[in-house]
């Protein structure tokens, strides 16, 4: 019997790393997915999911439509290198879409994504979103720096990519009323945290869960995801 629609679910992944050898995670194995790894999980959800993109998403939540299947989509913080050279890959060989929240203060340095290589990912219909632009923890920050942070990667982006970047991902999935408030100020549509949790038509725009994918066995994979 086919389960009622309010049943369903979204799940949004975030990534971080797809590597096994990411010098950045040295102290943090846990956040790097192995190439391998990687591949398998999105040919798990492409034969079980509806993979959607974040607009679909948010549209959903605007609408307050609960999905008629269970859907997930993917996601990456931080713009390390890896996501062009293995990721990307992955994602193309699957027809899966994807948003990469982008740290703009790494750009071009090592280990981490090119300008080049961004307006390929964006020219190819990957979308952007910004991570600010050092990765600083906002909640201690000050209200103006909090709103320098959030808004100049902003800017950034929509200048070297020329395109609307309308997404906004919280380092280490940290907000507070200030920090949502400079991330609406600066005319962002939505934002996504760290939260465990699937979303649906109830979840905040400006607060929207998105599941950690850390380091785990594939059968452990599945059975997290659909919680």
């Amino acid at each position: 019997m086919k389960a009622p629609a309010a049943l369903h679910k979204t799940r949004i992944l975030v990534y971080h790393s797809i590597s096994s050898s990411n010098t950045h995670y040295v102290s943090k194995p846990l956040y790097m997915t192995g190439p391998a790894e990687f591949e398998e999980q999105m040919r798990y959800l492409k034969d079980n999911y509806a993979v959607i993109g974040l607009d679909e998403v948010v549209r959903g939540i605007r609408e307050g439509k609960s999905p008629g299947r269970d859907r997930a989509a993917v996601t990456f913080d931080d713009g390390h290198a890896d996501s062009y050279s293995a990721a990307i890959p992955v994602l193309k060989r699957y027809a899966i879409p994807a948003t990469f929240f982008i740290t703009t203060g790494f750009i071009g340095t090592p280990g981490y994504l090119t300008w080049d290589e961004l307006r390929r990912m964006s020219g190819e219909g990957f979308g952007c979103g910004c991570h600010t632009v050092s990765h600083r923890r906002l909640t201690p920050l000050a209200e103006g720096e909090i709103y320098d942070e959030v808004s100049a990667s902003k800017a950034v982006l929509e200048k070297e990519l020329s395109a609307g970047i309308p997404y906004f991902s919280y380092p280490y999935g940290e907000l507070s009323p200030g920090v949502i408030s400079a991330v609406k100020r600066a005319s962002f549509e939505a934002a996504f945290s760290t939260v465990d949790a699937p979303c649906g038509p109830g979840s905040d725009l400006f607060a929207i869960p998105r599941k950690e994918v850390l380091r785990q066995p594939f059968h452990n994979f599945t059975a997290w995801l659909r919680l």
